[in-house]
């Protein structure tokens, strides 16, 4: 039920940045506000990743990985085909790929640091290597045990 839940929270956090992300000059507070909903976008993601490598979850491990190998791939993709857009000249063809970027990769646009975002989604990506055994707290040994 927690995972259907912070799948549910990283969906609507998903929609809440699209929506922030038209916001186009943003400064001051409003700016700060706008980059840390872009950070907290990462928040249910990280900790389903943690549930699941502590637990063995390997299924939840693979959907995480998945879901952050699709957002890089097509943030790349995006930002590809934006600058591409920009050579060509046409405003209308420009605004348009900024749209579709904006709807793949919503945190980078809500957060306006671009890097950030792609940074947050290798981290989440590079966590899904870990195994069971890195995470867990290691056990302190009281002294008539050792």
């Amino acid at each position: 039920m927690k995972e259907k839940i912070l799948y549910l929270v990283w969906g609507c956090l998903y929609i809440l940045c699209v929506g922030l992300g038209t916001i186009q000059e943003a400064t001051g507070l409003m700016k700060l506000s706008l980059t840390v909903i872009g950070i907290i976008f990462f928040v249910p993601g990280g900790i389903l990743l943690y549930d699941a490598l502590s637990s063995g979850n390997g299924k939840g491990v693979l959907r995480i990985r998945w879901i952050s190998i699709a957002s890089l791939t097509l943030t790349m993709a995006g930002l590809a085909g934006f600058f591409a857009s920009g050579a060509s000249g046409s405003e209308e063809t420009v605004n348009l790929a900024y749209e579709i970027l904006m709807l793949v990769s919503s945190p980078m646009a809500c957060s306006q640091f671009w890097l950030l975002s792609i940074f947050l989604w290798g981290c989440l990506l590079s966590a899904t290597f870990l195994k069971k055994k890195e995470i867990s707290s290691p056990q302190i040994k009281s002294p008539d045990q050792r």
